[in-house]
């Protein structure tokens, strides 16, 4: 059974993966969690930047709902040179091949999970709505201070439109095959090279 170990995030406990042909499993904390490839429903692969900090996961869930996240937080612009990042992806490569192999048929969504992709969707239909309503009051109201007003109100605008459409519910979800899945982790492992 192969295994990595990591440490998802600089202030969390390590985390240790194991796989095979049959399933996979997560120790962490003194607990397993422990998922077999037959109950697997579904998996997602997902990335982010906060400022300084890029933000990986891959997310399996079984077919009851259960959860077993595989996720990673480095410095962002950490190339190959980072061991944690390279050690990651290798993981994830690994894991791909053991699911072409094992579940064919499972296909990798791009993109948020659905509750992340809800609270983006909120906030651009929030920050759409009160753009809005200040650029209405501003021209009922103060119809003489809409010319400095106007640019930020315009901006809040526009981005609250565009994150609400980027995030909307319905919208096509973006798959790999667990070929291209594993190719990516190849790309992502060695920055450098892309």
């Amino acid at each position: 059974m192969a295994r990595y170990e990591y440490a998802p995030a600089a202030l969390s406990g390590k985390q240790t993966v194991h796989w095979d042909q049959d399933g996979l499993r997560i120790d962490k904390d003194g607990s397993s969690k422990i998922l077999r490839w037959v109950d697997l429903g579904s998996a997602r692969y997902w990335t982010s930047r906060v400022k300084t900090v890029d933000f990986y996961g891959f997310e399996l869930k079984d077919s009851a709902g259960e959860s077993y996240s595989l996720s990673m937080t480095v410095p962002a612009g950490t190339g190959a040179d980072n061991p944690f990042r390279a050690g990651y992806y290798g993981m994830l490569r690994e894991i791909c091949a053991v699911l072409k192999t094992a579940r064919p048929d499972v296909k990798v969504d791009y993109g948020q999970p659905k509750t992340y992709a809800w609270i983006y969707f909120g906030t651009g239909v929030i920050a759409f709505l009160f753009a809005a309503v200040m650029g209405f009051l501003l021209l009922t109201e103060v119809p003489d201070r809409m010319g400095a007003a106007a640019p930020p109100v315009v901006i809040l605008l526009l981005f609250g439109a565009y994150l609400a459409w980027s995030f909307r519910p319905g919208r096509p979800t973006v798959q790999f095959s667990l070929d291209e899945m594993a190719a990516m982790s190849e790309r992502y492992a060695n920055p450098d090279q892309r």
